[in-house]
């Protein structure tokens, strides 16, 4: 009898699950989005010379003005950049889908942040600088689709191969969350390693919930593989952490070997060159996935602001072996 009583709480607390999650969902989807995405990029590769100073007037925040219109002419007529521009043409010739996909991004986002204007979207085509695909500028998002062609794309047969990986289309919508991340979520002031984990950690735990509908691997701008790997090795890292004295370290160099981007995270043991890099980051979404667990009554804005400590401390984070 009392196993069947316990079967029928389950139960009953799985419904109540899935109803919150599907009220939360449809309303989400109610929400409608006045999304405004400009393919700069198309303006500007097919706008005349004579024409500069308009498109100056309409759009002055691509042009600095201690610069002469002579520069721009020159720039659209320089041979890499059209050939950059034929290559993003090619890979996305209508804005549809994009426009659709950020659109159920922008969803979610007015969903836990109603108070945030949707910023103004443009897409450009530049130089391949994969360390600012996408950038916030007051209420503009800009998006560089040059840096999206696809892993294997000729463009990046020079890069590493960790950073040519995340050259792809699906890393737009997680790399659009990053920016606003960059605006939503206070800078982390507390140099430890924990701190330091569970900032990055808010980030992608903001990209749990403002794209859920994406991938999780992509989320995390992993393979497959890798997230199995940092699934079934959560314990083993958390536990080597702690047992070197990690969690409230200092030390610069744990940033290179556990937060910044690599090959591999660095360990210094035999299993290295298997490990996704990152893992810090992994660690310190695992952090924040356990504080929001601890207190579903906290809302994401709140959760975003909090300082590490707390959450760390009130997160009961303790992973156990899968």
């Amino acid at each position: 009898m009392r196993i069947r009583h316990l079967l029928i709480l389950i139960l009953l607390l799985s419904l109540s699950c899935k109803s919150d999650n599907d009220d939360r969902q449809e309303a989400i989807r109610s929400i409608n989005i006045d999304l405004r995405l400009v393919r700069f990029d198309s303006i500007f590769m097919n706008t005349s010379a004579n024409d500069v100073v308009q498109l100056r007037e309409t759009y002055p925040q691509f042009f600095p003005t201690d610069l002469p219109d002579s520069v721009w002419v020159n720039k659209r007529r320089d041979s890499l950049l059209n050939v950059i521009y034929k290559e993003v043409k090619e890979q996305f010739p209508t804005s549809k889908s994009l426009h659709a996909q950020l659109e159920k991004l922008f969803q979610h986002y007015s969903y836990y942040f109603p108070k945030r204007e949707i910023p103004d979207i443009y897409t450009i085509a530049e130089y391949v600088d994969y360390r600012n695909k996408v950038l916030m500028n007051d209420n503009d998002l800009i998006i560089s689709l040059d840096n999206y062609l696809g892993e294997d794309h000729r463009f990046y047969a020079d890069f590493e191969n960790y950073i040519s990986k995340l050259q792809a289309r699906h890393q737009i919508l997680p790399d659009v969350v990053k920016a606003l991340g960059n605006n939503l979520i206070p800078k982390e002031n507390d140099r430890s390693f924990i701190a330091q984990m569970i900032d990055r950690g808010k980030t992608l735990y903001l990209k749990d919930r403002l794209i859920p509908f994406v991938k999780e691997h992509h989320r995390l701008g992993y393979t497959e593989e890798e997230l199995k790997w940092a699934n079934a090795n959560e314990e083993q890292m958390w536990r080597y952490f702690v047992e070197n004295e990690l969690i409230f370290s200092t030390k610069k160099n744990l940033l290179n070997r556990f937060i910044y981007n690599g090959p591999f995270s660095k360990f210094y043991l035999k299993f290295d060159k298997e490990s996704p890099p990152r893992l810090g980051r992994f660690i310190g979404r695992e952090i924040v996935r356990a504080f929001a667990k601890e207190h579903p009554d906290v809302s994401l804005q709140r959760i975003i602001k909090l300082d590490a400590e707390t959450i760390y401390k009130d997160s009961k984070y303790k992973p156990t072996s899968n």
